[in-house]
């Protein structure tokens, strides 16, 4: 690591997506000491995206992975330095002190950018099946012939596109839904769901995951609300709204929504001096890659007007 580690930086970026990386590279443009530190290194949920839908100004056939490659090259040529590791906490100490896997670092100001990940409390057995089956991304082929995406809590608002990448590469897609729709367009619904090898099951939910013979996924258990249970033969399963924000130990509980986002005064200012929050682990985001790339600018705005006043 670089000699930056053990110096006290000017903003620390919690979080390599595209609200984490906006926010570093505009930081480090504007002369300030940066790093994005995250275990993935760099990208965020864009590595798990195909072809970029919702960033105006793209051309055509742009995956996120491309997107991401574009953002993460703009903040290292901006003077970002990145670090593969995880801040396990925070804690403010006349600036903020972040405890990784690996070190400590310190900054005057941080910029949580940390997302949304897998919430394994309501399908518990799901975690177990990581590597073995299923996965919180519809861009992962399976070498099967049938995929079962199952709909959990939440917006859906990308479950229709969802299914109509792994209807193009599935022999047959069950979508298992707890009402009788999932929220999002309606005709981009319709029209995922009139797919010939597209079935839907609603008012259900999948309740128990069984491995085959050889200890990959094999069957799903769904119940169905006055029908009984189903069990489902399949080879692979997407979980496409278990999420949770994801954010360090060490935040007060007023700093949390009751959904566990983080609360913004102001869309990026939070109740704690000197941290700013972007993207969607932020209460009220909507989930839009052209709005993290917003939230990381206005990020970077009040992180800098921050450091610029101490």
């Amino acid at each position: 690591m670089s000699d930056a580690i053990g110096q006290e930086l000017d903003g620390l970026v919690i979080g390599g997506g595209i609200a984490g990386l906006t926010a570093a590279r505009l930081l480090a443009e504007q002369g300030y000491t940066v790093i994005v530190a995250d275990e993935m290194c760099a990208g965020g949920r864009l590595i798990n995206i195909g072809t970029m839908l919702d960033y105006p100004g793209l051309e055509a056939a742009v995956s996120g992975p491309e997107l991401a490659a574009r953002c993460t090259e703009s903040a290292l040529d901006a003077g970002v330095e990145m670090v593969p590791t995880r801040v396990t906490r925070l804690q403010r100490n006349n600036g903020w002190i972040a405890q990784t896997s690996e070190t400590t670092l310190r900054a005057r100001a941080v910029v949580l950018a940390t997302g949304l990940g897998p919430d394994h409390t309501t399908l518990p057995s799901a975690a177990s099946f990581a590597g073995r089956g299923v996965s919180h991304c519809a861009k992962l082929r399976w070498a099967s012939v049938r995929g079962t995406v199952r709909r959990g809590a939440g917006s859906g608002h990308w479950l229709a596109t969802e299914i109509q990448h792994l209807a193009s590469v599935a022999e047959s897609v069950t979508a298992v839904l707890p009402g009788e729709h999932p929220a999002g367009p309606q005709p981009v619904w319709a029209q995922a769901a009139g797919l010939a090898n597209v079935h839907v099951v609603t008012h259900a939910r999948v309740t128990a995951l069984e491995e085959d013979s050889h200890g990959l996924l094999g069957t799903v258990v769904v119940e169905r609300e006055g029908n009984g249970a189903m069990r489902l033969p399949v080879r692979g399963l997407f979980l496409s709204d278990d999420e949770v924000p994801c954010y360090p130990e060490g935040l007060p509980g007023a700093t949390l929504d009751p959904a566990g986002s983080i609360r913004t005064r102001d869309g990026v200012s939070t109740e704690l001096r000197g941290m700013f929050a972007a993207g969607d682990v932020r209460a009220g985001s909507v989930q839009y890659a052209i709005s993290a790339a917003a939230d990381g600018t206005r990020a970077a705005l009040a992180a800098a007007a921050f450091i610029s006043a101490l």
